[in-house]
C-alpha cells in the first residue's frame, strides 16, 4: 500500500510539472518577459518553507500565469514563483535570471545543486546593493546549470509595495552591452531633469517669481520618484531599507508641489475660483497624507499616493484647459505638458493597483512624459514672462496716454479757473462795498441790542430770584409731605398693631353672633389697613431712599437668584424658564433692583398662567443704540391693553381675580425701573401671553 501511495504522488507531481511549459534559454529573445512560463502561489501566512511548497497539496495549488509579467497590485501576501528552464549550452552560454522590479523588500532564489539539495540566494531592497549577488538596480541571479537537462527553480518574494514580477532571462555575454545602452538613456533623462532644475532656479533668482521655485521642487521630487522606480536610488545605496518610504515621500511631495505650482502659475484664485478650491483641498489632503505616511501602514499610504497621482494631474490638466479657454495663452504649453504626464502617471498608478496588465513597458513612457513635461512647463513659464512683459509695456503706454490726457485736462481747467478767478474778484469787490454798508448797519443794531440786553439781564435776575424762592418753598413742602407720610405710616402702625393684638386675645365665647361678625370684619379691615401702610412704606423706600451704587451685574446670576425664591411655585406649576443672554450677558446697574424686577415679573407670569397649559417663560437680552433691552415673555392669560392701557402700572390694579394679589408688583417694577433711569413697556393679548421689555441705559 505505501508503494502505491508513493507512486501516485510521484505521478501527480510529474503530471503537474509536465503541464508547466519549459523556458529554453537559447530561444528567449532579448527583453522578452517569460511570465507565461511561470506558475505562482499566494502564501497569506508568510510562513511556508521551500520543502512545504514543494510537497503536496501546495505543489498542486500553483496557478499558471496568464500574463507575460505577473502583476497582483497592492496586497499583503508572500508569493512563490516556480518555473522550469533548460539551457542547451550550460558551459559556453551561462545565463542569469532577472527580476526587473527594484521595489521588492525580500527575494529568495532557490536553484538545485548537482549533489542534491538547494542553494538559497538572498536579495531584496531591504539588504542593500552591497549584499546582492550582482550589484545592479534589478535583482540578478546567476544560474549554474550542471547540465542541459530541464531544472525547476523557485523564487520567494515578500514586499509591501506593488506585487509586480517581470522575469527575464539574460545572457551573461550580452548583459554589459544591454545595461550600458539602457543606463546611457537614463543618464540623458537625469541630465535633462538637472538642466531644467538649474535653468528654473536661475530664473527664480533673476525674476523672484515663486512659480519657478515650486516647479524646481516638483521636478526634483518627480525625478526622485522615477529614480526609485528605476532602482537607481537603491543602486546608490541611498535610503537602504527605506526605499518604499522614500518613494511615498517623493510621490506625496511631487503631488503637493505640482498642485502649488498649478495654483501659482495659472493664478487660479483670481481666474478659476471653483477649481482653486479643489486644488487647495487637494494640497491639504496631500499634506495630511504626507504626515500620516509616517504613522499608518504602507498599504494605506500607497493606496492614497496612487489615488492622488490619479486625481491631482487630472485636476491640474482641467485647470490648464479652463485657463486656456479663458484666453491664457501660456496655458497651452501647460495643457500639453500635463496631458503627456497625466497619461503616463495614470497608467503607472493603474498598473501599481493591479488594474491593468503588468507587462506594459510604462517606465520609459513616464520618463519621456516627465522630461517633456519639464521642457514644456519651462516653455510655459518663459511664455508667461513674455506675456507679462507685453502686458507691462501696454500698461506703460496706457499710463503715458492717460498722463498726457490728464495734463491737457489740467491745462484746460487752469484756464477756466483763471477766468473764473477774474470774474470772482470783480464780484467780491462789489460784495465788499455792500458788506461795508451792512457792517455799519450792524454796528448800529449792536448798540441797540446792548441796551436791550441790559434790560433783559435785569428781568432775568428778577425772575431767577423769584424761581429760587419758589424752589425753596417747594422743597420745604416736599420735606413736610415726606415727614407727614413717614409720621402717618409710623404712627398708624402702632395703634393698628395694638388693635390686632387686642383682637387676637379678645375673649369671644360670650359674644353673640352679630358681635362676633363685627369683630371679624374689624380684624379684616385692620389687616387691610396694615397691608396698605406696609405698601406705603415700601413705595417710600424706593422713591426717597438712598440710591445704591451701580456695579457690573451678570443677568444670568440675578435671574437665578429670583428663580430660587420662586422655586416652590415653579415646581408646583411645572413652569419652564429659558434664557438667552448671548448678545448682552451683563450690564452696569443696581443688582437688588434688577433681582426684584425679575422676581415680580416671573411671579406674575407663573401666577396668571393659562388654565390648560404649563407656564413657558422666555428671558432674553439684546443691545440697541441707546439701551440694553431685557424681554420677559410668557404664554399666560394676557392683559387687555386697549382697555387697561392707562392703569397697567398704577397702584392696586388687578386684571385677573381668580387668584390672590394686591396689584402692587407692576407698580413697584415701574418705580424701580424709573429709579434706575430706564423705563418699561408691555405688549399683551388676552389668552395669548404677555411680553414686558425692560429698557436699561446703555453705558458702553
Amino acid at each position: 500500500m505505501p508503494g502505491f501511495l508513493f507512486t501516485g504522488i510521484f505521478l501527480l507531481l510529474s503530471g503537474i510539472l509536465s503541464a508547466q511549459s519549459v523556458i529554453d534559454s537559447s530561444a528567449v529573445e532579448v527583453g522578452q518577459a517569460v511570465g507565461l512560463q511561470v506558475d505562482y502561489y499566494r502564501d497569506t501566512t508568510h510562513r511556508l518553507a521551500l520543502d512545504e511548497v514543494m510537497a503536496s497539496p501546495i505543489a498542486s495549488d500553483f496557478v499558471p500565469s496568464s500574463n507575460p509579467v505577473l502583476n497582483f497590485g497592492l496586497g499583503d501576501a508572500t508569493y512563490w514563483l516556480r518555473f522550469r528552464i533548460r539551457n542547451p549550452n550550460p558551459e559556453t552560454d551561462p545565463w542569469l535570471i532577472e527580476l526587473a522590479y527594484p521595489l521588492l523588500d525580500s527575494v529568495f532564489f532557490y536553484q538545485p545543486l548537482p549533489e542534491g539539495g538547494w542553494k538559497e540566494t538572498v536579495s531584496g531592497e531591504l539588504i542593500g546593493v552591497s549584499s546582492l549577488p550582482i550589484p545592479y538596480k534589478h535583482f540578478l541571479f546567476p544560474v549554474a546549470a550542471p547540465d542541459s537537462a530541464t531544472h525547476t527553480y523557485y523564487i520567494r518574494v515578500r514586499t509591501e509595495s506593488s506585487a509586480r514580477f517581470p522575469i527575464f532571462v539574460r545572457r551573461s555575454a550580452t548583459l554589459f552591452n544591454e545595461i550600458t545602452t539602457e543606463e546611457i538613456a537614463f543618464g540623458i533623462f537625469y541630465g535633462a531633469m538637472l538642466v531644467m532644475i538649474l535653468y528654473n532656479l536661475f530664473l527664480f533668482f533673476a525674476l523672484r517669481e515663486r512659480s519657478y521655485l515650486f516647479y524646481c521642487a516638483f521636478i526634483f521630487l518627480n525625478t526622485c520618484v522615477q529614480a526609485t522606480f528605476n532602482g537607481h536610488i537603491q543602486l546608490a545605496d541611498i535610503a537602504v531599507s527605506y526605499a518604499n518610504t522614500w518613494l511615498l515621500l517623493s510621490m506625496f511631495g511631487a503631488a503637493l508641489f505640482g498642485v502649488i505650482f498649478t495654483i501659482t502659475f495659472l493664478q487660479t484664485k483670481r481666474f478659476l475660483p471653483l477649481l482653486h478650491q479643489i486644488l487647495v483641498g487637494s494640497a491639504v489632503i496631500t499634506s495630511l497624507c504626507w504626515v500620516l505616511s509616517f504613522f499608518v501602514s504602507y498599504y494605506i499610504s500607497a493606496m492614497a499616493a496612487s489615488f492622488l497621482f490619479l486625481t491631482i494631474p487630472f485636476a491640474a490638466w482641467l485647470s490648464g484647459l479652463k485657463a486656456w479657454l479663458k484666453g491664457n495663452s501660456s496655458a497651452r504649453y501647460f495643457l500639453v505638458a500635463w496631458t503627456l504626464y497625466l497619461t503616463s502617471v495614470t497608467l503607472i498608478s493603474l498598473r501599481t493597483l493591479g488594474l491593468i496588465p503588468g507587462s506594459m513597458p510604462l517606465e520609459l513612457a513616464m520618463q519621456l512624459g516627465s522630461m517633456l513635461d519639464a521642457v514644456l512647463l519651462s516653455l510655459a513659464l518663459a511664455d508667461r514672462i513674455n506675456e507679462f512683459r507685453k502686458e507691462r509695456i501696454k500698461n506703460q503706454e496706457r499710463a503715458l496716454k492717460e498722463a498726457r490726457e490728464k495734463e491737457q485736462f489740467v491745462q484746460r481747467q487752469n484756464r477756466l479757473l483763471e477766468e473764473r478767478v477774474v470774474e470772482r474778484t470783480e464780484e467780491i469787490s462789489a460784495q465788499n462795498e455792500e458788506l461795508q454798508v451792512q457792517q455799519d448797519t450792524i454796528a448800529e443794531l449792536n448798540e441797540q441790542l446792548l441796551m436791550q440786553n441790559e434790560d433783559l439781564e435785569e428781568q432775568v435776575g428778577r425772575r431767577t430770584r423769584a424761581l429760587d424762592r419758589s424752589n425753596r418753598e417747594l422743597a420745604s413742602q416736599n420735606k413736610r409731605l415726606e415727614q407727614f407720610a413717614s409720621i402717618t405710616s409710623h404712627n398708624l402702625r402702632g395703634p393698628i398693631a395694638n388693635i390686632l393684638g387686642l383682637n387676637s386675645v379678645f375673649e369671644r365665647q360670650n359674644l353673640n353672633e352679630l358681635n362676633r361678625q363685627c369683630l371679624d370684619h374689624l380684624q379684616k379691615a385692620t389687616l387691610s389697613l396694615d397691608m396698605v401702610i406696609r405698601d406705603l412704606n415700601e413705595i417710600l423706600t424706593y422713591s426717597n431712599g438712598p440710591q445704591p451704587s451701580s456695579q457690573s451685574v451678570v443677568l444670568e446670576e440675578v435671574l437665578q437668584q429670583a428663580t430660587e425664591e420662586l422655586a416652590i411655585p415653579i415646581v408646583k406649576e411645572n413652569a419652564q424658564i429659558t434664557t438667552d443672554f448671548t448678545e448682552v450677558a451683563q450690564i452696569d446697574t443696581v443688582a437688588p433692583y434688577v433681582k426684584n424686577i425679575f422676581f415680580h415679573l416671573l411671579a406674575n407670569a407663573i401666577k396668571f398662567h393659562s388654565f390648560d397649559v404649563a407656564p413657558v417663560i422666555q428671558v432674553a437680552s439684546k443691545r440697541t443704540d441707546n439701551h440694553v433691552v431685557v424681554s420677559i415673555s410668557d404664554n399666560g392669560l394676557g392683559i387687555d391693553t386697549e382697555r387697561y392701557k392707562d392703569k397697567i402700572f398704577t397702584l392696586y390694579q388687578r386684571f385677573h381675580t381668580h387668584c390672590e394679589g394686591r396689584g402692587l408688583g407692576l407698580y413697584l417694577v415701574k418705580t424701580q425701573m424709573e429709579a434706575l433711569g430706564g423705563h418699561i413697556e408691555v405688549d399683551s393679548k388676552v389668552k395669548q401671553g404677555t411680553t414686558f421689555r425692560l429698557y436699561f441705559n446703555n453705558h458702553t
